[in-house]
């Protein structure tokens, strides 16, 4: 049996016979037996204790400043044979490991743990002693953590939006929302792997001669180049937030105008950037006019558009079939001429096919057609 106290923010104590969840502290008290708790047994029967909103966070710092230090402890492992003092120690570290990925993926970082025996190799006297059997055993736990940290980095590395989002009906505002978050875990990784530690674990590998030194020098050039991409890209495509906004805020009878000032910027960002490939300005187009529809069914309105009056709903598709056919032609348009945006490189022409970028706009602007028919 469990009671569960929260402190609501009008401060009233809501009392809980369960766990739930909360973004405020709680308090818990377990009771170890189905006995009526009295003033003489309530300090044997009763377990007390609080929850943080975020418990991974909290379990995070129990595993490291608890769990790791106590069971890691050589000290600590007196009288165990050496079969058990390795398996709990590599357990212990296992857990670790597990909490941090567990960890990035709430917070949407990459979090890199550390290897077992780290602490080790940052002793001057330990790296003196090459022949030492513990030397190979903390050259075997970085290997098996560098295989780890390529595995989660190469997830990452090989994620493209186009690939991250399943909805076809996606916006650019989902699209920039993803590049931020992307820089801000490719920074997360670059420091991570540029830390004091890391480098002495490179300069370790490199000193035994093992065959993961090449490899994870390989790992951090990896995310250096992936990181100079990411910056470069969220560089191009940050001002453009500002007319996906007014596109969505605008009366729809003056959204043309909006979206030429938009394809003039999508055209400045694609002869400056040095990233931006074929493939992704292809989805950007595709998603604006996502934005387009979404903006004209707002304008529509479906929920009333067989009630009220028949006449002024039609009026508003009649007004609706222009707009989708300017915006076709303002892309052709700025198609034809997206070579005159390159200055001082050699252009590089939007040679796809309009399908690419129309496809849902003809289906949309075909069922207009039926419906105003009938």
């Amino acid at each position: 049996m469990v009671l569960v106290l929260q402190l609501t923010p009008a401060g009233v104590l809501v009392p809980y016979l369960e766990i739930t969840q909360s973004k405020r502290k709680q308090t818990y008290f377990l009771k170890r037996k189905p006995q009526k708790v009295t003033e003489d047994n309530y300090k044997d029967l009763l377990i007390p204790g609080d929850m943080a909103p975020n418990p991974i966070e909290e379990l995070a710092v129990l595993e490291e400043d608890a769990y790791v230090p106590i069971l890691s402890n050589p000290k600590n492992h007196v009288g165990w044979p050496e079969v058990v003092r390795k398996d709990v120690k590599k357990q212990v570290y296992d857990l670790r490991s597990l909490i941090w990925q567990v960890k990035g993926k709430i917070t949407g970082q990459t979090l890199l743990p550390m290897p077992m025996g780290i602490e080790e190799i940052l002793d001057q006297q330990f790296n003196s002693k090459l022949e030492s059997p513990k030397l190979l055993q903390v050259k075997n736990n970085i290997e098996e953590i560098v295989i780890k940290w390529a595995t989660q980095i190469n997830e990452i590395l090989n994620v493209e939006f186009s690939k991250f989002s399943t909805n076809e009906k996606e916006i650019p505002v989902s699209e920039l929302v993803y590049w931020n978050m992307r820089l801000k875990n490719m920074e997360s990784l670059y420091y991570q792997l540029k830390d004091p530690k890391v480098r002495q674990m490179d300069l370790f590998l490199e000193k035994m001669e093992s065959p993961y030194s090449v490899y994870f020098k390989n790992l951090v050039k990896n995310v250096t180049a992936s990181l100079l991409e990411t910056r470069d890209i969220n560089l191009y495509l940050k001002p453009l937030e500002m007319y996906f906004n007014e596109i969505e805020n605008v009366e729809f009878r003056d959204i043309i105008w909006k979206l030429k000032l938009l394809f003039h910027c999508v055209c400045l960002m694609w002869s400056n950037s040095k990233y931006y490939s074929m493939e992704r300005i292809i989805a950007l187009l595709r998603e604006i006019s996502n934005l387009l529809i979404s903006q004209a069914v707002k304008h529509i309105n479906p929920s009333t558009l067989f009630e009220g009056d028949i006449e002024d709903n039609k009026a508003k598709i009649a007004e609706v079939i222009p707009t989708l056919n300017s915006y076709q032609e303002l892309f052709r348009s700025y198609k034809e001429k997206v070579e005159t945006y390159f200055k001082s490189q050699e252009p590089i022409l939007w040679t796809f096919h309009e399908k690419l970028v129309f496809e849902r706009i003809h289906m949309f602007e075909k069922r207009l057609k039926e419906i105003e028919v009938c």
